[in-house]
């Protein structure tokens, strides 16, 4: 039982490694960021860009202190954070001595450039990074000098790899190792006692040896650690020493802890079993069944993710290079209000302009509307059955693309729709009347001005997007199908374009500078900084899915092991506590099930009870089925090896 707390320990330590370099490949945005508030500072419109900047710059300078203005670039597959700061102050930036970056880029790029280049983009109401403990004086400095300014309240959402709710599993499970390893040292322990040993000795004698080759280990996997990350990212070695000592300090610390309180509640244990004659084997055989159901529980979940995420990034894959190819030079719209900020005061004047805007460029570009939010919602909430409000809303250039037949094979195209009315597609199967009803009062129309068209089923939909019918080629089955009109649908496409719903062809290779004219003209440069190409917003959708497999894996490597020693450890204890039985019924000529009747009925409650928890948890069924196959394949090897030995030694009067 050593070698498994070691064991687990070794787990453990390479958990936290692992999560601990997530976030020190996070650590860079963080310290830049760090003790920094947002103000939006609206442009003065008798500046230009470039004589708004040379002011900035030297009225921060009269303040003695610096701005920084940040864009992230999603272009590409990684996130490249980009930094525009001045340069009035000592370590503004928090990066300590030598004032440059150093770390790793696993997760994205970072980039500093001086604050003079944002000349080029939209300043018009502009997000501004200042110092925290000194944003009053700032703001205040700022304001006299006729600045129109607001702080702007932002919360990180970004929670660390490594916390309490992270470690909580290992370390649980590294508890049950030592549980395991004191209470096989019980026999030795009452020697000791026998012998003349205090309790303290007893806990001193075992903590000290043990505490020695925890640090050691620790030490061994955090050198490996560090010279892996150094030899990666160079110079970083002290660097990443500074971010992972205290933790792992803290990770040593609390092993240490936890082994001391073990071994005193086991030393307590052993007095109380001792003086009552108590079999104690009955006890933690019922503490590791318990665990072993909440462990199998975490590896099911964690098993069904796992595979979700693998099945979404092949099928993402396959879906991304069937629609390069119709959609090759398509390119969405991403709303990044990190510097121009969009809020309730100006959303309404945002809604007209985008309203203006897609007028403007539907035809010029031949621009592409396919809303899938409600398939979205779908996809991430688990929802299996469609409700009739959950519809797609496209434009008539989607059927250009998409090409939908109606009941008798005709082509669906503008000229079946009427003008003024509410047009929806709907499939053959679904009621016209209850549909008609449904959207009357949904969009406040009258049941009259609907006209409703049925398709074929199994007509080919896609939703050319990653976030909607990931595992369904891209395919979405039979939705109902709500046709654009500005009308009916004013003010909205904002929550379009911010979805990336709105596809504009282009017919360049700068396809930014080809559409940068028209949102220019309605003022959208600020808030759309750049455009993605289709290609492009699945890869980031896949390497998002990525990132997250990345951590299931992690979990995973943490249930599977922990399953197995309880399924392991849980058998030995059933047959270990019922030799005597089950060796009777073995020899009176009981089948397989009749000796074994409890631990498998256990088992079947266990799968009805997994079964039940579908409806609140992700589980795949067919992965409830090989874990259900695993335990009763490990219990059936500890009976045959029980078979060939057990009956022996309990005919020759041992246990």
């Amino acid at each position: 039982m050593k070698k498994l707390f070691y064991f687990i320990f070794i787990i453990n330590i390479t958990c936290f490694t692992i999560l601990n370099f997530f976030d020190y490949s996070n650590n860079i945005i963080n310290t830049i960021e760090n003790n920094k508030v947002n103000i939006a500072v609206k442009k003065p419109k008798n500046l230009t860009n470039e004589k708004y900047v040379d002011k900035l710059i030297r009225d921060f300078k009269k303040i003695n202190t610096d701005v920084m203005y940040k864009r992230v670039d999603n272009s590409t597959k990684k996130s490249h954070y980009k930094y525009y700061v001045t340069n009035n102050t000592y370590n503004f930036l928090n990066l300590g001595q030598g004032n440059k970056i150093i770390g790793s880029s696993f997760f994205n790029n970072t980039s500093i450039y001086n604050f003079k280049e944002i000349k080029k983009f939209n300043l018009d109401i502009c997000k501004f990074y200042i110092k925290k403990d000194i944003s009053h004086t700032i703001i205040k400095n700022l304001t006299n000098m006729g600045y129109s300014l607001d702080e702007v309240h932002y919360e990180n959402l970004d929670r660390p790899f490594v916390s309490i709710q992270t470690m909580a599993l290992p370390f649980f499970l590294l508890a049950i190792s030592m549980i395991f390893y004191t209470i096989s040292k019980r026999k030795e322990i009452l020697c000791k006692r026998l012998m003349g040993y205090s309790n303290l000795n007893i806990i001193l004698e075992d903590c000290i040896n043990n505490s020695k080759n925890i640090i050691l280990i620790g030490l061994i996997i955090e050198i490996l650690n560090l010279t892996i990350v150094n030899f990666i990212y160079s110079n970083s070695f002290w660097n990443y020493f500074n971010f992972t000592y205290k933790k792992l300090g803290v990770i040593l610390l609390c092993t240490i802890l936890i082994l001391i309180f073990v071994n005193l509640v086991n030393l307590l244990r052993i007095e109380v079993n001792y003086l009552k004659g108590k079999n104690e084997n009955i006890d933690i055989y019922i503490i590791t069944l318990g665990t072993k159901v909440i462990f199998c529980l975490l590896l099911i979940i964690s098993l069904t993710s796992i595979s979700k995420s693998i099945i979404s990034m092949y099928s993402l894959n396959k879906v991304n290079l069937d629609i390069s190819k119709k959609l090759k030079t398509y390119v969405t719209l991403p709303i990044n209000d990190s510097n121009n900020s969009i809020n309730d005061f100006n959303q309404l004047e945002y809604n007209t302009q985008f309203d203006k805007f897609y007028d403007e460029t539907v035809n010029k570009f031949d621009g592409i509307l396919i809303d899938t939010r409600d398939y979205k919602r779908m996809y991430e909430t688990g929802k299996l059955q469609r409700q009739l409000n959950d519809r797609i809303i496209i434009n008539e250039n989607y059927l250009k693309i998409n090409k939908i037949h109606d009941i008798k094979g005709n082509l669906i195209n503008k000229e079946r729709f009427i003008k003024g009315h509410l047009n929806i597609l709907i499939p053959e199967t679904i009621s016209e009347n209850k549909i008609k009803e449904l959207y009357s009062k949904m969009e406040d129309i009258n049941i009259n001005n609907i006209n409703i068209i049925k398709y074929l089923n199994g007509e080919r939909i896609y939703s050319f997007s990653p976030y909607s019918g990931p595992n369904n080629k891209g395919l979405i089955d039979n939705p109902i199908i709500v046709i654009y009109d500005k009308n009916i649908f004013k003010n909205q496409m904002l929550n379009y374009v911010s979805g990336e719903y709105y596809l504009l062809k282009t017919k360049t290779d700068n396809p930014y500078d080809e559409i940068k004219p028209n949102l220019i003209k309605y003022k959208l440069d600020g808030v759309i900084p750049e455009v993605h190409y289709i290609s492009n917003v699945f890869d980031t959708f896949i390497s998002y899915i990525k990132v997250h497999l990345i951590n299931d894996l992690i979990k995973f490597f943490v249930y599977i092991v922990g399953t197995f020693i309880m399924l392991i450890y849980s058998s030995k204890i059933y047959f270990s506590s019922h030799s005597e039985e089950i060796s009777c019924k073995r020899l009176s000529g009981y089948n397989f099930i009749e000796v074994y009747r409890t631990p498998l009925i256990i088992q079947v409650v266990q799968i009805v009870l997994f079964l039940g928890l579908q409806k609140y948890l992700r589980m795949n069924f067919y992965i409830i089925l090989i874990v259900s196959l695993l335990e009763l394949f490990i219990f059936s090897m500890y009976s045959i090896r029980y078979q060939t030995k057990g009956i022996l030694n309990v005919l020759k009067g041992e246990k």
